[in-house]
């Protein structure tokens, strides 16, 4: 099964204090999920084609390095189910998490 994993902010989600938060969608041929990374930053600092923080102040930095560990983390959750010859689904990854 090949997933697209990508990172999405929403403006009708903006918190209090300004941010947004940023969720990951994994999306199969049949199915689609999504969920929330915790993370969070301003809407003016987001870059919807490349779905990172721009600039290289320290908050970036650290929003684009957590969606790389989330990245990773998705990839060897998968990697594990197809070396043990699982049938899986979205779900399950998400289960494993």
């Amino acid at each position: 099964m090949n997933i697209k994993i990508s990172f999405i902010t929403l403006k009708s989600r903006v918190k209090s204090n300004g941010e947004t938060p940023i969720y990951c969608y994994l999306t199969s041929k049949r199915e689609q999920i999504r969920f929330s990374t915790g993370l969070s930053l301003p809407l003016n600092i987001w870059d919807i084609n490349k779905q990172k923080a721009k600039g290289n102040n320290n908050h970036s930095l650290i929003i684009n390095k957590e969606i790389d560990d989330l990245k990773k983390k998705i990839n060897s959750i998968q990697l594990k189910l197809i070396q043990n010859d699982e049938n899986y689904t979205l779900a399950d990854i998400l289960n494993k998490f």
